[in-house]
């Protein structure tokens, strides 16, 4: 799955239809060609409460900065985040997938995690 939405976000409808290779390996051409995928934090704020506001300025900056993805529940929020008593796996990942979106849409693109429009 996520190899697929590095290709399809990577390249445009038209160079898929040019491309022989699989997924998988347009996948690794995109990661050995060298690109960043940078994790996401969990925004809080001074209260120790979920920042939306916080974590939609995150993904902005990366988006702006031409990262080669983004990393969200993984690393020290992949286990707590889905936890009952915190309840944030869905926001996160909603409020992530919502902010890229606005970003296509803003730029007028879909955007290719290899820093290009």
């Amino acid at each position: 799955m996520v190899v697929e939405h590095l290709v399809n976000l990577h390249t445009s409808k038209k160079e898929r239809g040019l491309i022989n290779m699989n997924r998988h390996e347009k996948a690794l051409e995109i990661l050995h060609a060298g690109t960043v995928i940078p994790a996401t934090p969990l925004a809080l704020d001074e209260n120790r409460n979920f920042y939306e506001e916080g974590l939609r300025l995150l993904m902005r900056y990366y988006l702006d900065s031409g990262v080669g993805g983004i990393a969200t529940a993984v690393h020290t929020t992949q286990f707590e985040i889905r936890l009952p008593k915190y309840n944030l796996f869905e926001t996160v990942i909603s409020t992530v997938s919502d902010e890229i979106d606005n970003y296509e849409k803003e730029n007028n693109c879909r955007y290719n995690y290899s820093g290009r429009k």
